[in-house]
Formats: structure tokens, sequence, C-alpha cells
């Protein structure tokens, strides 16, 4: 039995083609805490011409390696996975002599796998309690009563299932193909093995659900973290302003005006916006906090004033502010401002993890979100300090002096956004509207993608096209494909028209 780091870290596609002797040392280090800046400075790491991307992922595979190593123990189980762990334990515990036992754990292991491939997940509605409304919440409702095979399950499509069952509002099912089990248990086969293998196969089939959405989750908020925090600092004087609905407070950063602060009303942006230019701040990073949540107004403001205006990530912004000498809110200008001035500075005092950069971030292992983020910052950290700095992107907002609220939006009209956040199944996009839009992964290129990371980076300028303005329900999908040609689309469905007429006469003869 072998139980190596390097055999896991080449099928998790994580070795890039190292000798096994350096993976190894390199998965002990971590176990021993060294941080990834020494190990990017190792001589051997160096020669093998590893960048921060190569040592972050392979980080990421060790800790997933040692968690299953602890979780197998002394089992003797052929390779280092869920599946293989669970068939141990399920043979151990039914199994009569050595040879039984290894029968039945290659049975559960071949159910599992089966019901991976080819079966489906099932969620059915359930009430919490007599006390609640009949219907589940809106971000249940549309998974009721649906089945979701398992070989295809995106990561958000499991992530919500699951937290509908933890709330109480739905229940989930395994359900496995036409004569899995029986296939999988052969002679073995009775009808109490048959319950108790299904029982056990679809614990192991979810914990490798709930692991495969957990690594592409972790890997997301990674990448965003990666993309925030190495964004090129801003020379110059930059402002930082806070709205909490009643008052803007702003803060200068930099130049001779530095430190300088200013408490207006909420009307008063023109005398804002001249206030900031007298400066020579030429940017502004903008923030809502308490109920100044719409921003909009502000936004076109400043940015009709010449300003390049964006708005910066919120999370842990008055966590960071609290304990400082003046008062809270125009303490929190001022870390906006730095957060747009140097973010890798600007988010020090946070831990990664509290930067809300993703979704169903609270659903993975705490422990191994926070060491892969701290990894990402450190880096980012020793890529400026060897002198490799991202190139500077477009920035700021370009507000659309039209559009107040998505009841001035209408489809096919063009604006240009700020990428916010990714996810999996897409980038939000910053209009300097209320809400954010999305753009679906299916919506960001003509070519196929298989993470947004792959086309757009947060904090990217990107413009977009509004596909759908969903007003009810506050919600705006984007495209950044180009519009279809209409003859083109109706060649298409006139092709699809006859192929199916076609085949519709096959089947009738």
């Amino acid at each position: 039995m072998s139980l190596g780091f390097a055999s896991f870290a080449a099928r998790e596609e994580a070795a890039f083609g190292l000798q096994p002797a350096l993976v190894e040392r390199l998965g002990r280090e971590c176990g021993e805490g060294r941080a990834l800046g020494e190990q990017l400075d190792d001589p051997e790491v160096r020669a093998a011409h590893l960048e921060p991307t190569h040592l972050l992922r392979l980080r990421r595979a060790w800790h997933r390696f040692a968690a299953l190593s602890q979780e197998a123990g002394a089992l003797e189980v052929p390779a280092l996975d869920a599946l293989a762990i669970r068939a141990a334990r399920f043979g151990g515990r039914l199994g009569r002599d050595a040879a039984q036992r290894r029968e039945l754990a290659g049975a559960l292991a071949a159910y599992a796998a089966g019901l991976l491939a080819r079966g489906r997940l099932r969620v059915h509605a359930r009430r919490p309690s007599d006390r609640a409304p009949e219907a589940p919440p809106e971000e249940y409702a549309g998974l009721v009563e649906h089945t979701l095979g398992c070989a295809e399950l995106a990561p958000h499509r499991w992530f919500t299932a699951r937290r509908g069952e933890e709330d109480g509002w739905l229940t989930l099912e395994l359900v496995a193909a036409e004569g899995e089990a029986e296939r999988a248990l052969g002679p073995l086969a009775t009808p109490e093995l048959h319950a108790e293998l299904h029982k056990a196969g679809a614990r192991a089939a979810r914990e490798v659900l709930h692991a495969r959405a957990e690594a592409q989750v972790l890997d997301t908020a990674a990448g965003a973290l990666h993309a925030l925090l190495a964004r090129p600092p801003i020379t110059g004087p930059v402002a930082g302003v806070v709205s909490d609905g009643q008052r803007l407070f702003a803060h200068l950063l930099g130049g001779e005006a530095d430190g300088d602060s200013l408490e207006l009303r909420p009307g008063e942006l023109e005398r804002l916006a001249g206030w900031i230019q007298a400066r020579g701040a030429r940017h502004a990073a903008v923030a809502a906090v308490g109920r100044g949540r719409d921003l909009s107004g502000l936004l076109r403001a400043l940015s009709a004033a010449g300003l390049t205006v964006e708005r910066v990530r919120e999370a842990g912004l008055m966590k960071q502010a609290r304990g400082q000498d003046q008062p809270l809110k125009a303490e929190a200008a001022r870390v906006a401002a730095r957060r747009l001035q140097d973010p890798l500075d600007g988010h020090r005092e946070l831990r990664a993890d509290e930067l809300g950069l993703g979704e169903y971030l609270d659903q993975v292992d705490a422990t191994r979100l926070h060491a892969a983020l701290e990894d990402v910052r450190a880096a980012v950290t020793w890529e400026r300090g060897h002198g490799r700095v991202a190139s500077p992107a477009a920035r700021g907002l370009e507000v659309h002096p039209m559009v107040h609220g998505l009841q001035d939006l209408r489809p096919g009209m063009e604006l240009t956004g700020t990428v916010a956040n990714l996810t999996h199944f897409g980038a939000f996009v910053e209009l300097g509207l209320p809400v954010q839009g999305l753009v679906h992964l299916s919506e960001l290129a003509e070519r196929f993608v298989a993470h947004p990371s792959e086309v757009v980076a947060v904090g990217q300028r990107v413009r977009v096209r509004v596909l759908e303005v969903d007003e009810a329900r506050g919600r705006l999908a984007l495209s950044m494909r180009p519009p279809r040609d209409p003859r083109r689309q109706k060649q298409g469905a006139e092709k699809r028209g006859a192929a199916l007429s076609a085949l519709d006469q096959l089947f009738k003869k």
C-alpha cells in the first residue's frame, strides 16, 4: 500500500512533472509549516522553473492529502481517496474474513463510482416546522422535485441543495441506475446487503460530490484573491468615500493634502467632487455601509467630474476601521482609499477568508480555505518583492448618465463595468447600480470557457450587453459575447427545424 504524497499529487494533476522526491519534500515542508515564499526561493524549486501558481496548487493538494491521510488512519486502501476509505470501512464492518472484506470493499467502490457516473440527485421539498411557510424560500424553490445528474452536477447547485437540506427545507436522495447494486454485489447479493450497500454508497458518493465542489470553490476564491491583491499600486493621491445613506465621509491619501477629511450631506455631490479634485486626486474609492447601499448617484457624480471611480470590496471594511483615533465611518473612508491605493497593503490586517471572495465559502473546510487564501497572499507578496507587478488594466467605472436603476435598462443596451467577483458559474460586474449584473460562463466568450478566470479578472473593466432585466427579483443578466446576427440565427433555426423533421419522418417509417 502506498500513501505517498507524490502519487497523490500526480493523480490530482498537481505534480507538474517534478521528481517524486521533490514533491514529497514539498509536501512534508507544508506539514512542517514552511512558508510559501521560502519554498519559492528554494534552489531545487527555482531549478524546476516553478511559478507561484504551481506551488499554490500543489500546496492545496497537500492539504487534501493530509485530511484524507488522517481519515484513513491504519485502513488498508489501494488509493487515497474518499471512495477507497469508505469502501475499506464497509468491507471491514460486514466481511466475515479477509477475502469477503475485499469483495465487499470492491462492491462498495464500484457502486459508489456508478452513482457518481450514472446516478441522479433527486431533490424533495419539506417543511422544517409547522410554523414555516408552505413553499421553500426562492433560493431553494428552483431545485424542488428536480433530478440532477451526479456526473455533471455544478458546485453551486450542490452547495445550494446542501444548504437547503441543512436549513430543513429540502431532502436529498441519491438514485442509482437500474441494476447498479446487483452488478456491484454479484454473487454476494442479498436484500439486506443491497440496502446496506446503497446506504454506505450514497454516503461515499455525497462525500465525493462535496469534495469536488469544495475544490472548485477553493480554486475560484484563490483566483479572485490573487486578482484583487496583485493589482498594481496607484501612484499619487487617492480619495476614499463612504456613504451610510445619511452622510458622506471622505478621506485623502497621498500628496500634499494627505490626511485631509470631509463630512457632507448626501446631496452635496458637486462639492465632494470639487474637494477631491482640488487636492490633486484623480482616483476615488467608493464604499457603502449601513443603509447606504445605493451608490448609483454618487458614482455617477464622481465619474461625470472626470474621476476614475471604483467601488471597493466592502467585506471587512468596518472591522479594519475599528479601534482608530478618528470616528468609525471617517476611518472607513481612509481604509477604502488605502485599499484602492495598494490592494495588498490595504487588506493586510484581515484574514483572507474574511474578504467575501465567492459564494458558499461557509460550506467548505475552514482550515483548508484559510490556508489556501493565505498562501495566495504570500504568493502576491513574493511576486511584488521579486519585481513581478501585474500590468495595469483599465480601471474605474464608466457610469451611464441615463441609467439610474434597473428600470432604465433594456435588452441590447451596452454598458461598461468592473468585474467585482468571480464564481464557478460566471462573473459579477459592477455597473454603478444598486445590484451587480451576472455574466454567465456561457456568455463570457464565443469559445468554450471552463472558468471565468480564463477571460476576466477581478477589477478588470469590461464592456457588457444587457440580456435580461428582472426588476421584481433584482437580477440582471449580461453578456460579453458579440450580438448574434439575426440572419444567422434564423438560418440556424431553419436548419434545426429541417433536421428535426427529417428525424421525425425516420421514426415514422
